[in-house]
């Protein structure tokens, strides 16, 4: 799985993708960044080897041009699931939720106007996380989706801040919502998803 983001400002283009051996099994992910008119050209941010065949993505913080989120098991340990790299500085943190193992971080989102608001779905636990801290520490919001959850959405306005959807697998795929800020969900009629392999996006129009 390969993913691509640009910084707030469009300054530079970031991706994180899986590496393959010869025999086309993955032997790890690389971060790499681009400047914009050289597309060609990547330099590397962190590469790490030995990770398993598991899904990886990055997040750019609209409010933040100095700022992006790489997420889902970033390292062979198991310790690292979220990083933030630092632009200008270029320095990584590791921002995980502390006590995770081998769990993937499978869908994570950034408030817009506050790159310190972020809610974060763990694949194995089925629950739901947010922090307010720019990872600093996690609370949890939900740990028990009831679904193996792989794509998030919040909507982080004001007005709408309790306003949580969350896509996953139930033995189905599934929809769900919840106006609490994630304490509880309703599911969403989905008859169109019956027969689908994921959802990997929501989107919402206003």
């Amino acid at each position: 799985m390969t993913a691509i983001v640009t910084s707030a400002t469009g300054d530079l283009i970031v991706m994180v993708g899986e590496e393959v051996d010869g025999a086309g099994a993955i032997s790890g992910i690389t971060a790499a960044y681009s400047l914009p008119g050289d597309e060609g050209t990547f330099t590397e941010i962190f590469s790490t080897a030995g990770v398993g065949a598991l899904a990886i993505s990055c997040a750019a913080p609209p409010s933040d041009n100095d700022k992006i989120i790489f997420y889902g098991m970033l390292d062979d340990a198991g310790s690292v699931q979220i990083r933030r790299w630092n632009i200008t500085a270029d320095t990584l943190d590791n921002i995980s939720p502390s006590g995770l193992g081998t769990k993937r971080v499978s869908a994570l989102v950034i408030d817009p106007l506050n790159s310190d608001n972020m809610f974060c779905t763990v694949d194995e636990d089925e629950d739901l996380l947010v922090t307010t801290s720019g990872g600093t520490s996690w609370s949890s919001a939900n740990a028990a989706l009831g679904l193996a959850p792989t794509a998030l959405l919040a909507l982080f306005s004001t007005e709408f801040f309790n306003e949580v959807f969350i896509a996953g697998n139930s033995g189905g795929v599934t929809v769900q919502f919840s106006q609490d800020a994630g304490a509880t969900f309703t599911s969403l009629e989905t008859p169109d998803l019956a027969t689908a392999a994921n959802v990997v996006n929501l989107e919402v129009r206003l």
